[in-house]
């Protein structure tokens, strides 16, 4: 049931989206140039598909990774700080919210890419897009 307060968070949700398409749009730079990759493939922005139209995620989407977390914080925050506030939520509660929201996917997400990083190095001599692959930089 949505209530007065989720209502009041359209224009921030419609924010959240624009920020999760922006890194949609900067990621997809990664997959479009064409051959092996290596730190030395230089990207030509103008080439992509719809750049006069998408050219701002093109460059800036790195930078939504940022407002769209600070944006889902403040958006969690708004929906659970009087549940908190008022004790009707307890801690150990909110923490379990909170971490099966983010962490189930991001954790599926890392192994998945680390095994077909892994496939792609054994095939290709090289890595896909990043060459820091090893365990440290797995766990950080």
């Amino acid at each position: 049931m949505v209530d007065g307060r989720d209502k009041q968070l359209g224009g921030l949700e419609v924010l959240r989206f624009l920020a999760a398409f922006g890194v949609l749009c900067f990621h997809y730079q990664h997959f479009y140039a064409p051959g092996l990759w290596s730190h030395a493939v230089v990207l030509n922005r103008d080439a992509l598909p719809l750049a006069d139209q998408l050219g701002f995620f093109y460059s800036y989407g790195a930078l939504s990774v940022q407002l769209f977390w600070t944006l889902s914080g403040f958006i969690f925050y708004w929906k659970y700080a009087a549940s908190v506030y008022a004790r009707r939520i307890r801690p150990g509660e909110f923490a379990r919210r909170r971490f099966s929201r983010l962490y189930p996917l991001h954790l599926a997400t890392l192994v998945l890419v680390a095994i077909l990083q892994g496939l792609y190095l054994a095939t290709h001599e090289t890595t896909f897009i990043y060459g820091a692959y090893d365990v440290q930089n797995f766990f950080v």
